[in-house]
């Protein structure tokens, strides 16, 4: 027969030979949660165990329904013939008080009594005979009942069908519960295999060389982050200290950008602030280019906010600033004189290309700086009087030796400050009328035949 399939009922063929002593089923399935979770647990034990688990579980079921199906039937039978039984005697209890109901009825009050005594007499025999057959249908009921019960309780015993079965279970139990303790017991092999794998104390586990590698990893990370913190700080400082030179230098180079542009605006010349330009290669040397009118002359300004500790040192910046910006002249100017060691003084040129000074004597640097480009672009050009223009540019230097003199007297004496003042205010217009009589022969050179 083939199971029918719907929502309720598995899918599958059930095959029973006609002998009745063996069924085959076929493509069974089975949805019951505990059904499916029982087999697949029989599964994972081995091949095979599976098949035998639904074997086993198809008997007790089979078994325990027919107990409970058993027993719903001799109880039902029981019941319904003690129903019955209860329903025939009262039944004859009735059809006797009408029987004699009528008997008087029919005979009279007058009749005698013997003939409805022999009436009655002879339904009592009846009546008789129907409770002796009733009494023993319940006999044969509860004989019947009485093999049944030793039936079941027969296939439950110890030697019946269902208790070797589950005498068989307990014993497969057992096997499972010895094999459970070998595997998991105090003794069991995954324990004594968890605590090679799991012990602190042995090295060669893998916790223990996790756990060394995680200490190393972190002692790396303590002296990176040691690195970091002392680069950040280092960063911080550097950034601080950058900070307070922005703020100096930069309102510095401020300041001399203003006072550049309005030394260069009568003359026709340009300044461009180049202190943030690269150069091809990424170097930054030189604050300012000032660039002469009317040819390619250039001038190089560094600006510099703090003392100085290396003269060579910053004349190789100057070198190297007057090189990379292709200028004929370099400048270095400190916001002081003070910041200035005292072998350069206040106003000091090496090499006839490079100039040291402070910012009160910009503009005076600035025209030197004009004469000493002009000088070196037009040295070689015909009917340049070289020569006179030195007398002048020493005239000059000697009226701004006063100057500088005059100056340092100046913080000393605080008396005659009016007149010193006028001093100074003489020397620098002497200065510069030496500078612009040296700038007016570059750019009106002598006739070729003079001399």
């Amino acid at each position: 027969m083939t199971i029918p399939s719907h929502a309720e009922v598995a899918r599958g063929e059930v095959r029973v030979d006609p002998d009745g002593r063996r069924a085959v089923v076929t493509d069974l399935e089975v949805t019951d949660a505990d059904a499916v979770r029982y087999l697949a647990d029989a599964s994972q034990r081995g091949p095979g165990e599976a098949v035998e688990a639904a074997r086993r579980a198809l008997g007790v079921g089979a078994a325990v329904l027919q107990r409970v199906a058993a027993r719903g039937d001799a109880d039902y039978l029981r019941a319904r013939a003690a129903e019955v039984i209860l329903k025939v005697e009262g039944d004859i209890q009735a059809l006797r008080r009408d029987l004699e109901g009528r008997v008087r009825e029919v005979l009279g009050p007058d009749a005698p009594g013997s003939a409805a005594q022999a009436i009655l007499g002879r339904f009592g025999e009846v009546q008789k005979a129907i409770q002796d057959e009733l009494s023993r249908a319940r006999q044969e009921l509860d004989k019947r009942r009485e093999v049944l019960q030793r039936d079941v309780e027969g296939l439950f015993s110890a030697d019946g069908r269902l208790g070797r079965i589950l005498k068989d279970m307990a014993e497969f139990g057992g096997r499972v519960q010895a094999e459970f303790e070998k595997a998991f017991g105090a003794t069991g092999r995954l324990p004594s295999l968890l605590d090679e794998r799991l012990a602190f104390d042995r090295e060669t586990s893998p916790f223990t060389r996790f756990r060394e590698g995680v200490r190393k990893e972190i002692a790396g990370l303590r002296e990176e982050i040691a690195g970091y913190r002392a680069a950040l700080v280092k960063e911080a400082e550097v950034q601080e200290a950058e900070a307070a030179g922005t703020r100096k230098g930069f309102t510095f180079e401020d300041e001399l950008e203003e006072r550049l542009g309005g030394i260069a605006r009568p003359f026709g010349d340009e300044v461009e602030r180049v202190s943030a330009l690269a150069e091809p290669g990424g170097e930054k040397k030189g604050d300012f280019v000032y660039a002469l009118a009317g040819g390619g002359a250039r001038v190089v300004i560094e600006a510099k906010d703090e003392p100085m500790e290396s003269l060579p040192a910053w004349k190789k910046l100057l070198d190297s600033a007057r090189a990379l910006r292709n200028a004929s002249y370099a400048i270095l100017v400190t916001r002081e004189s003070a910041q200035l060691q005292a072998q350069v003084g206040a106003f000091a040129e090496y090499e006839e290309d490079k100039l040291f000074t402070s910012a009160d004597l910009l503009e005076v640097a600035v025209k030197w700086a004009r004469i000493r480009a002009r000088l070196a672009a037009r040295a070689t050009a015909p009917g340049v009087d070289a020569a006179a223009v030195e007398v002048e540019l020493e005239r000059a230097r000697s009226a701004l030796k006063a100057l500088i003199e005059a100056k340092k007297g100046c913080g000393a004496i605080e008396t005659g400050v009016t007149a010193i003042r006028g001093h100074l205010d003489d020397a620098q217009k002497r200065v510069g009328e030496a500078l612009d009589a040296a700038r007016r022969l570059l750019l009106a050179p002598r006739a070729p035949d003079a001399r």
